[in-house]
């Protein structure tokens, strides 16, 4: 029998996204909220998570829902709140993430006036949401949330509700809607053989990983050594394959492998296992491309795909992966060999530059100590920036899983993905790695990790420069004007709120104070003075 119950507007959004699965919900108080905080704070089933700006909020939300592929929950107040939300969501519309954005509005006899804090929010949220819509009448609540909810999760991207602050305390008849579970596209058995025919074509196969393929680690290094295919990963994908695996190149790209660049020039077919990830200047220009993707949505606006796979990833690649290897296929040695050697110039190039030692220290050689502290399941939260670059360069990746903004790519998202990480899975190590620039653009968000005891490691990359904006406008043969910083003594703030601050004085102390972080009862934050160094390669 279905339960009809008597709830407010604000009760019954709760409930809705109580059984929807939602824990928490991030995001900082306003006077269009009253009604909302106020039937938050009277239950216990969903967490508020009170952040230092509205941006740390969605960032935090996207990162949820990338690390659990559920729907996660954002609020902010009207105008000024929504318009700080706007970063964080672009964040998770980029990266299609399920998000859910809920913005208190004026009261409804203001709608459409000079009132303080007005703006036609879906005027505003029009680039970013997928759905928006502005409720006006409390019995629409129920419709208009649940459109939402599931346009978030089966489209996976944002989408946004708007309530003005009169609607909340009102009270409806309030039938709970079931959840609708999602089918999953499942893999076309001809396709499969379609595919399977172009990949026994081909001379110099090469396989490209996202961070989609994470769950196809066996069947994909299964597949690489009947097919003597190289791998290389996207950006944000490093630790999908480990980077101990023979034929395993390193990353495509900006912040990658400069030998494994030229070589996958030369492929004749392409693999792509969850991932869009098309570098232009890097890729083969003639190249067969089959794409393994959980959704159509960017088909062919950047990768020129001949075949495309949509569905559950891993599935499709273990039945690929049968397929192929029940007919007879024989590899190129002598492409497998260029790929061996292709590994080794690398793997000497980089251990060159990790074993660079000086004070200040060199991005490399601090990489290197982060690899030697680092537990094999660790979650990386990378802010943007040149710390960014040097660590997709440099890191030598096991199993640890990566939280990176792909292709928004705003600085300030390394504190707020961290905290987010911690908050999700609590018995995992969780690193932050940012640049001072990027670090600074939320450096509020230190208070927020003391207040919910979330024992993170920050390590600081300080070289008081927005140093790949330098390298990028020297390059280019301009003056790198406006790049240098002004920083504040980070040891004295990050002690100020409630952190244990550590200056690194010697890179021995870094692979140390990681171990034994793990074990501290406050979240620690380590300044470690980096040297200006040109990244090796933006051409």
């Amino acid at each position: 029998m279905v339960h009809v119950q008597t709830l407010s507007v604000a009760n019954v959004i709760l409930e809705q996204l109580q059984l929807t699965g939602v824990k928490r919900i991030y995001g900082i108080v306003g006077d269009s909220l009253f009604g909302f905080m106020d039937a938050l704070a009277k239950q216990d089933s969903i967490q508020f998570i009170a952040v230092k700006h509205e941006s740390t909020a969605a960032f935090m939300a996207a990162a949820e829902a990338r690390l659990t592929g559920s729907l996660s929950v954002c609020i902010a107040t009207s105008g000024p709140g929504l318009a700080n939300l706007i970063n964080g969501l672009s964040e998770a519309r980029m990266d299609n993430l399920p998000v859910l954005a809920l913005t208190g509005q004026v009261p409804l006899r203001k709608i459409g006036t000079h009132y303080k804090q007005y703006i036609d929010q879906q005027q505003l949220i029009n680039p970013i949401a997928t759905y928006s819509s502005q409720v006006v009448h409390p019995d629409s609540i129920i419709d208009v949330l649940t459109n939402a909810i599931y346009t978030s999760i089966a489209e996976k991207t944002v989408t946004h509700v708007s309530i003005p602050e009169d609607l909340f305390e009102m009270e409806i008849m309030f039938t709970p809607r079931p959840i609708v579970n999602f089918a999953r596209l499942e893999p076309q058995m001809g396709k499969i053989h379609e595919a399977v025919k172009v990949l026994r074509d081909a001379k110099r196969p090469m396989i490209m990983v996202g961070k989609q393929a994470k769950a196809c680690e066996a069947s994909i290094v299964h597949l690489s050594e009947v097919w003597g295919a190289g791998i290389v990963n996207e950006y944000a994908a490093i630790g999908v394959i480990p980077e101990e695996n023979p034929v395993m190149l390193g990353g495509l790209g900006e912040g990658g492998n400069n030998f494994a660049n030229k070589l996958f020039q030369q492929a004749d077919v392409v693999l792509q296992i969850g991932t869009t990830w098309w570098p232009n200047k890097d890729v083969p220009d003639q190249a067969h491309v089959i794409l393994i993707h959980p959704t159509n949505h960017h088909l062919n606006m950047s990768v020129p795909v001949e075949i495309g796979l949509f569905g559950d990833v891993n599935k499709i690649t273990v039945l690929l992966n049968e397929v192929f290897r029940s007919g007879n296929y024989q590899r190129n040695e002598n492409w497998l060999q260029q790929i061996h050697e292709n590994k080794q110039l690398w793997k000497s190039l980089n251990d060159k530059e990790r074993n660079q030692t000086a004070f200040p220290f060199f991005p490399s050689n601090i990489v290197k100590a982060i690899e030697s502290g680092i537990s094999e399941d660790a979650i990386i939260a990378l802010d943007i920036g040149d710390s960014n670059l040097w660590f997709q360069r440099n890191f030598k990746a096991k199993r640890q899983q990566q939280l990176v903004s792909d292709y928004w790519r705003s600085m300030g998202y390394g504190l707020p993905a961290a905290m987010a990480a911690k908050i999700v899975m609590p018995n995992r190590q969780v690193l932050c790695i940012a640049g001072d620039g990027g670090l600074e653009m939320g450096l509020a968000e230190l208070l927020t990790a003391v207040r919910y005891q979330l024992i993170i490691t920050l390590i600081l990359f300080n070289n008081q420069a927005y140093q790949m904006e330098a390298d990028k406008m020297k390059m280019k043969g301009f003056v790198p004007y406006g790049t240098d910083l002004t920083n504040p003594d980070f040891m004295q703030i990050a002690e100020a709120c409630g952190w244990t601050a550590i200056r690194i004085n010697h890179i021995d102390q870094l692979e140390k104070i990681m171990k034994e972080a793990i074990n501290f009862t406050t979240p620690v934050f380590i300044d470690v003075p980096t040297r200006r160094v040109p990244y090796p390669d933006y051409g």
